[in-house]
């Protein structure tokens, strides 16, 4: 009985576009290597799983060049800005010697703690966390005690700053709603489902191959299942990474609370 191989699975929804592209570049790159009659691929497939990937590497770049990307990292980094100088006031208002503004400080600092540190919310949910944050802070509860602790202008600029980068994500996505521009959401099924068919076509091709085809096409296992185990530990270091950083922050707060 001939020997069964099995390419190891990878949750691709998981990734991020940067990683996701690393991971089927690096594949693709290797299938012709390998030579597409000895492992089995038709040659139709393996173009299209070429046409995936070269769309991916255009959406990435298109993204990165497009106009909107630095201007969306300038107001995000303003958005960042104006929460961190509002806690910190908050905080330090808590060590007032005035009974008023403690009071006010204390009441906007549980409300500041119930939305959790917004600065580091990934980019999709940013806006819509601040948003929330602000009709909370014009309600009639608490836009006396921003006025008490003299944080209206600041609240004024979080404000400015949030509308302008809600309307330049809103312009990137119209942009990427034009035929010739898909977004991720549309290519990486798309490549992923490719993927997956030459996966079967190589588990499959092996049990008729033969012996260079299977001592080729185990090779190529082999370096795919290495690929995988490279792209999880990657996936698993960068979450990781946000998870101290987002504890560190948790920390600072409270030491500084």
């Amino acid at each position: 009985m001939k020997e069964i191989i099995r390419i190891h699975k990878l949750s691709q929804e998981r990734l991020d576009n940067a990683l996701h592209l690393s991971f089927h570049d690096t594949v693709c790159g290797r299938l012709r290597e390998a030579g597409l009659e000895k492992i089995g691929l038709p040659e139709e497939l393996v173009e299209e799983y070429e046409k995936c990937v070269q769309d991916e590497q255009e959406m990435i770049k298109e993204t990165r060049a497009r106009f909107e990307t630095p201007h969306i990292a300038k107001k995000e980094k303003e958005c960042n800005h104006w929460l961190s100088y509002i806690a910190a006031v908050v905080r330090a208002m808590r060590l007032s010697p005035e009974p008023d503004e403690v009071e006010a400080a204390n009441a906007l600092y549980r409300l500041w703690r119930a939305d959790k540190p917004l600065q580091g919310v990934a980019l999709g949910r940013k806006s819509a966390g601040i948003t929330s944050l602000l009709i909370d802070l014009k309600d009639d509860r608490y836009a006396p005690l921003i006025t008490r602790l003299r944080l209206d202008r600041s609240v004024q600029l979080l404000d400015e700053a949030n509308q302008a980068l809600e309307d330049l994500q809103l312009q990137r996505i119209k942009a990427r709603s034009k035929p010739d521009l898909p977004s991720s959401t549309d290519l990486r099924p798309t490549t992923d489902a490719v993927y997956r068919r030459i996966v079967k076509y190589l588990e499959l091709s092996y049990m008729n191959a033969s012996p260079d085809g299977q001592a080729a096409i185990t090779e190529l296992v082999h370096l795919i299942n290495k690929m995988v185990d490279h792209t999880r530990t990657a996936y698993k270091q960068s979450l990781s990474q946000r998870r101290a950083r987002r504890r560190q922050k948790d920390a600072r707060e409270e030491g500084q609370a």
